[in-house]
């Protein structure tokens, strides 16, 4: 069951560029470098607790696994290692682990500070799974439906914010809950992850230790859901909005906000916080005129409604035609005439490190930067976002001064640092759902039918010379790659694959074009 495991936990979102949307991969150990017979020292990992002794590299036969790393714990006696990691933003810390034992405690992973003090972990313990806020055994958490068997590898991954101080946890790719509670508080920072085998016995093994760092931390598709399909987890729940048709005229794949009643809140915010850099870009469309107050908000975040820069808060046609910030006490709108009830793609961007005043934000819309000024008050503030308050679209998130907006919205990210300006236009022009491409600009391939009981057809390929269909389930892994065999038509079947959105990309030698395709019963 490992290698299934292997092929779910994958959280890439659809790829443009490496350095826009992939995980930096800060340390991954899967042991297959080292003979059998290795000490653990000899791989690099440091030794915190010595346990029973005789910590090794050894082949594991289960699924072909080959080199895995084997800690021994004896009764009272836990063998525990660590290595020393530079966390930043939104990563995740994942491994597998098998034990030999169902009783005691037996293994788990766990985050640590420079002077090994507990920040976090997750143990498994007589036959149940549970996270732990810091070190204190006495408020463990015990999670819900998750169980580990002896004998068969079982995948652990933290997933923490270092904005906020949290972690979450999934058991074998599944979010875990503790009596409702799916974010965990961090009790110390974070610059070490530690591997313990279990206190009762031998032979706990772990391989493919991973910890990875991404930039991209909330995506929200709108496929149906206004779920954040990253890592991240941030779910929002709807409020009166109805799903539409997106850019491309695929159903249910865009959200609608009548501008009175309709919004989404989110569990929590995600960051970024403080003056720290970020990026949050969408596709939107309205037809809302300004009408001389600060309205129309696309999306906010933060604290107390009137603390001066402790406030996120993105609008368009708020007091003048264009696209705004409001911190509290102080706005900015950047001139772009989108009172047209097209799409426009928008991008907003902090850096912190050449400045962190409203003036200093960069605004863009369809990959242009925009420099005209057409309403400006107290611009001269610094931003300072508090995290008092979760994320919200379709509103501000206070409920005294709502600010409802009216029109579509698709597509909407959060990065954690400041996009160049090569980056927004990489992802306005080339994104895998941020641009037509020519092949649907000349409608010359047809994909249908959308929704599919299973079979996709595509016709007109040759009127586009086009080599290969890569096929995307709706977290952005590739999952299939069909290569055309030089008529006008294929043919894909989707059938073996889970009810749900899918992407596919028609590709020639000069151009792609993606397809947003429902799969349902």
């Amino acid at each position: 069951m490992k290698n299934l495991y292997v092929f779910l936990l994958g959280f890439s979102l659809l790829l443009i560029q490496s350095s826009i949307y992939s995980q930096t991969t800060l340390l991954y150990d899967n042991f297959e470098q080292f003979e059998v017979g290795t000490t653990i020292e000899s791989t690099g990992w440091i030794q915190l607790h010595s346990g029973a002794g005789d910590h090794k590299i050894i082949a594991d036969n289960d699924n072909n696994r080959n080199k895995v790393l084997q800690i021994n714990g004896a009764p009272g006696w836990a063998g525990e290692f660590y290595k020393d990691v530079t966390y930043d933003g939104i990563f995740t810390v994942e491994c597998y682990v098998k034990v030999a034992y169902n009783s005691g405690f037996n293994a788990s992973l766990s985050l640590l500070n420079t002077n090994n003090q507990w920040a976090g972990r997750v143990s498994l313990d007589n036959n149940t799974i549970w996270a732990v806020e810091g070190n204190d055994y006495n408020s463990k958490k015990v999670l819900a439906q998750a169980v580990y068997v002896v004998g068969e590898w079982l995948h652990i991954k933290m997933v923490v914010n270092n904005h906020t101080q949290k972690f979450s946890v999934y058991i074998n790719n599944e979010l875990k809950a503790s009596e409702g509670q799916t974010l965990f508080s961090l009790h110390q920072p974070v610059s070490r992850v530690l591997l313990t085998g279990g206190h009762n016995g031998m032979d706990t093994r772990f391989d493919e230790v991973k910890v990875e760092y991404s930039r991209l931390i909330a995506h929200y598709p709108f496929n149906g859901n206004a779920n954040d399909v990253t890592a991240s987890a941030n779910h929002g729940t709807v409020y009166g909005a109805t799903f539409t048709t997106d850019r491309y005229g695929n159903e249910n794949s865009a959200i609608r906000f009548n501008g009175t009643t309709d919004y989404i809140a989110c569990n929590t915010a995600v960051g970024p916080f403080n003056n720290q850099s970020r990026t949050i870009t969408f596709w939107a469309k309205t037809d809302k005129e300004p009408s001389g107050q600060q309205q129309n908000t696309v999306v906010s975040y933060g604290g107390y409604v009137f603390g001066a820069g402790n406030r996120f808060e993105i609008g368009l046609n708020t007091q003048c035609r264009g696209i705004g910030f409001d911190g509290s006490s102080g706005y900015l709108t950047r001139s772009f005439n989108n009172s047209d009830n097209e799409w426009h793609f928008y991008a907003v961007v902090i850096n912190s490190e050449t400045g962190s005043t409203f003036n200093d934000i960069k605004f863009y819309a369809d990959g242009h930067l925009l420099t005209s000024t057409c309403n400006d008050y107290n611009s001269n503030l610094s931003i300072n976002t508090q995290m008092d308050f979760a994320l919200h679209m379709g509103r501000l998130y206070d409920n005294s001064h709502t600010r409802f907006f009216k029109g579509d919205l698709d597509d909407m990210r959060i990065y954690s640092d400041a996009l160049d300006s090569e980056d927004i236009v990489s992802i306005f022009e080339k994104g895998y759902t941020t641009s037509a491409g020519s092949f649907q600009k000349e409608k010359k391939a047809l994909v249908w039918p959308n929704p599919t009981y299973g079979m996709v057809y595509i016709s007109g390929i040759t009127d586009i010379n086009a080599s290969a269909v890569e096929v995307f389930n709706s977290l952005g892994q590739k999952i299939e790659t069909i290569y055309l065999k030089g008529g006008n038509s294929e043919q894909i079947d989707l059938t073996p694959y889970a009810n749900g959105m899918y992407i596919l990309r028609i590709i020639s030698q000069t151009d792609s074009a993606t397809y947003k395709i429902l799969k349902t019963k």
